[in-house]
């Protein structure tokens, strides 16, 4: 007995032939309707934020590495910190963003004033700190508004499972040699033109908007308000 498959147009030919004296008593052609096959099919994981957090696998690591990316990029805080344990999250204090609960925060000041992440490549490292590296390039309204080209930079991700490590932001500290999420120089310069300028047309505005030691933006709702007004002007007055 030989069997042969084959789809096409929904249609499968299966031809049965027996000998009996040498001679061929049936064959006969099905569709595929009324046929009924198993097929082995090598099987693929399908990944999911509930699925990749419970996997301890390279493939589940850059998942997540760049949903977080995705998450950001929609200024979704429900999304970004779905990916991060709820109590297996460290920081460090010397950070700007210290703890998922001021995410929500930072992702509406990050829609204020339009940054955008493109993430290049995500791979697994050996490296004792981190296990996930990913390069992107970045920009925002302010550095579209002055012609630059998107910058490139570089983040390390702590993932076991969910993300262990509360990915930092900086606006004007260019350490992206250490992985640890900040700027490029190009992007530092870009915000001390931007604080600058705010310091020069709306000097009663700048204690409300950027901290003490001018490093970072204030992140309260009057502040964010703040910061999308002035983003708007100052992507006006430096179009041509």
């Amino acid at each position: 007995m030989t069997m042969r498959l084959r789809r096409a147009g929904l249609v499968a030919l299966l031809v049965i032939t027996a000998c009996e004296s040498g001679e061929a008593v049936a064959t006969t052609e099905l569709t595929s309707t009324n046929v009924s096959t198993t097929i082995a099919a090598s099987t693929t994981t399908v990944l999911g934020t509930d699925s990749a957090k419970v996997l301890d696998t390279d493939e589940a690591k850059i998942f997540i590495a760049h949903a977080f990316f995705d998450g950001r990029n929609a200024y979704d805080v429900e999304a970004a910190t779905a990916l991060i344990g709820p109590e297996d999250h460290v920081h460090d204090e010397r950070d700007f963003i210290t703890g998922v609960d001021m995410y929500r925060a930072l992702f509406e000041w990050l829609r204020a004033t339009g940054w955008k992440w493109t993430d290049d490549e995500c791979r697994v490292t050996d490296s004792s700190q981190y296990n996930v590296i990913c390069s992107y390039h970045v920009e925002n309204a302010w550095s579209r508004a002055m012609g630059l080209s998107p910058v490139e930079d570089g983040v390390d991700f702590e993932i076991y499972g969910p993300m262990y490590w509360v990915p930092d932001f900086k606006v004007n500290q260019d350490d992206s040699a250490s992985g640890r999420g900040g700027s490029n120089a190009k992007m530092v310069e870009v915000w001390e033109t931007v604080t600058d300028w705010i310091r020069a047309n709306h000097p009663i505005d700048v204690r409300e908007m950027i901290s003490e030691d001018g490093s970072a933006p204030n992140l309260d709702a009057r502040s964010i308000d703040l910061w999308r007004l002035y983003t708007q002007e100052f992507v006006e007055f430096h179009t041509p």
